[in-house]
């Protein structure tokens, strides 16, 4: 593989959240979610009905800057499916117990995840981006996953 082929390769993936969205900066922004953002969803959650557990996780959030819109998202490993998930907004944590309510299921948080995701959790947002119908508008690189 040639220099040019190494740069371009490089050049798609992204390198962190920020570097995901390309386009409409100003309007919307891509990043971890603060203590702040998880202190708002932060409430007692009892339930034995968990749809599957996400390891290396993190919460993200898309923020609308213009509409004040925020959509705070579980972005992880699934361990039932063996690859890295992003699940629909999430509506509640509980931190004690270690469960989080989502749009559609619930979910358990097993190991959590440091700093900034890796390229596959990464690619899998890109990817979610892409089958939500946002990702053209917003940069994103179209991956399929």
């Amino acid at each position: 593989m040639s220099d040019d082929e190494i740069r371009h390769i490089s050049e798609i993936f992204p390198t962190s959240l920020d570097s995901i969205i390309t386009k409409r900066r100003d309007e919307i922004e891509l990043h971890l979610t603060t203590a702040a953002e998880i202190e708002e969803l932060q409430t007692d959650i009892f339930t034995d009905h968990e749809k599957d557990t996400i390891d290396d996780w993190r919460l993200i959030t898309m923020e609308g800057l213009l509409i004040n819109q925020r959509r705070i998202m579980l972005l992880g490993d699934s361990r039932i499916l063996g690859h890295a998930w992003i699940t629909s907004r999430v509506r509640q944590i509980d931190l004690q117990r270690n469960v989080l309510v989502t749009s559609n299921s619930i979910y358990k948080l097993g190991l959590k995840g440091e700093g900034e995701p890796n390229i596959h959790h990464l690619i899998a947002v890109c990817a979610a981006l892409t089958r939500w119908g946002s990702g053209e508008a917003l940069g994103v690189t179209p991956f399929f996953y």
